[in-house]
């Protein structure tokens, strides 16, 4: 069978296919930038989790944000005026803080190992006017390509059944909640949906609209396991992991 290749080029035309892996690349030896970034961060004196370091934000940036908060507003308010596409402007509803989280992992993944903060008072880095941009753009085409995918392969009746029956049955699934593959054992409307993206898709409504999260533990073999949990069992796990295993996370 002849394999098919698609190069996707999310801004257009002149995007390269990828380069072919080099075989012998060896993954024990990180880029020696990376190792010098992570060993400066490690360095500043008091920085953990619950006394993190305020970044702030551009005049211009936060100008660019308040701009993206009216174009969500906008835009979710013309789907909602479709019966057809009411419910895709649920996909919208946390678009600006999943840019506001990437715009600071680019500012702050930018900057040298030499701009670290030297400590936790020291606001030596910024979310400036690219790194705004860069994250705004990214988040805004994949939660249009998500929305265009989403409504020309699912009908409203049709995705609106499927996520009903998702959510119930991972709300009866308690704490532990459903794999993906659990999933299309339960749900006939759910396995019903084209293929992985779109189901994907509906999960991602789902959390969008704050009904599930998604989890991630790991078993004593070390095998991973993902799984989605109705919200009201959110704080129930988060606590629960921190409590068994500190290096156990809860994804939102």
């Amino acid at each position: 069978m002849k394999r098919e290749t698609r190069v996707f080029a999310p801004y257009g035309a002149g995007i390269q296919p990828p380069a072919r892996p080099q075989e012998d690349a060896r993954l024990d030896e990180p880029p020696a930038g990376l190792v010098d970034w992570v060993r400066a961060v490690r360095t500043i004196p008091q920085l953990e989790d619950s006394n993190p370091i305020v970044v702030p934000m551009s005049g211009m940036a936060k100008s660019l944000f308040r701009q993206f908060m009216h174009y969500i507003r906008d835009h979710a308010n013309e789907l909602r005026k479709d019966p057809a596409k009411g419910l895709l402007a649920d996909l919208w509803a946390r678009t600006h803080e999943h840019a506001l989280k990437l715009a600071l992992m680019v500012a702050v993944g930018k900057a040298s190992p030499d701009e670290m903060p030297k400590s936790l008072g020291d606001s030596t880095i910024e979310v400036d006017l690219t790194s705004a941009e860069w994250a705004i753009d990214y988040v805004r085409h994949y939660t249009l390509e998500m929305e265009r995918e989403m409504g020309s392969k699912v009908g409203v009746s049709e995705l609106d059944r499927a996520a009903k029956d998702v959510v119930r049955l991972i709300r009866n699934a308690g704490i532990l909640g459903l794999t993906i593959a659990e999933l299309n054992k339960r749900s006939r409307s759910f396995e019903d949906l084209a293929d992985l993206r779109q189901q994907r898709g509906l999960l991602d409504l789902a959390r969008a609209r704050e009904e599930v999260v998604m989890t991630e533990t790991r078993a004593a073999n070390g095998r991973r396991r993902q799984a989605y949990v109705a919200i009201e069992f959110a704080d129930e796990i988060e606590a629960s992991l921190l409590a068994t295993d500190p290096a156990g996370t809860t994804g939102t």
